[in-house]
């Protein structure tokens, strides 16, 4: 049985905010292998990603609390200490990015003229 030593771990996947910064990270986390997914799940992900994630798909922060069922209050604490999303709100983050990217090459592979990409 081969073992993962840390040279062939995989680099993991880190969110940098900017313009085209939700796409570039949602076509990063598509190509990602499982292994690297479950590392930046284990790391958790920059609350700005989310805070980013709502503004891209032009959501309130209430109405995308409400979609993701996050607590208010520790969502709050933890975008004001910047503080990393672990645990279930990291991984809805992450589906919720992996959503996009399907979208993305759906969008993309359509063959009509209303399709923007």
């Amino acid at each position: 049985m081969a073992t993962i030593t840390a040279a062939s771990t995989p680099k993991g996947l880190t969110y940098h905010p900017g313009k085209g910064a939700i796409r570039s990270f949602t076509a990063d986390v598509a190509r990602a292998s499982p292994l690297t997914l479950v590392e930046l799940e284990r790391q958790g992900v920059s609350p700005r990603l989310f805070n980013d994630l709502r503004a891209e798909m032009g959501l309130s922060s209430a109405r995308m609390v409400e979609i993701f069922k996050f607590p208010r209050s520790t969502l709050a604490s933890k975008i004001k200490s910047k503080a990393p999303l672990k645990g279930r709100e990291g991984q809805a983050t992450i589906k919720m990015v992996k959503l996009l990217a399907q979208a993305q090459r759906m969008v993309d592979n359509s063959t009509s003229d209303q399709a923007e990409g």
